[in-house]
């Protein structure tokens, strides 16, 4: 798992000679970071970090129950 996050992360950060400010969770660094879990054996975003900040946040189990109807 953890070569696959930096294959998206710090390896293309490093590559643009840009890894001092971007590609791991570090303090000091930009944070744009999705959260995601398995919901149902799919991939599902549970939150959105912007800059270190939470701007959305997911319950696919309420939506789930809403949308069916119980």
């Amino acid at each position: 798992m953890v070569d696959a996050v930096n294959l998206v992360s710090l390896n293309p950060a490093k590559a643009l000679r840009l890894d001092d400010s971007l590609g791991s969770i570090e303090i000091g660094k930009t944070a744009d970071l999705l959260k995601i879990r398995e919901y149902r054996q799919i991939p599902a975003i549970q939150e959105v970090y912007v800059e270190g900040n939470l701007v959305c946040q997911m319950s696919y189990q309420k939506l789930a129950m809403e949308t069916i109807g119980k």
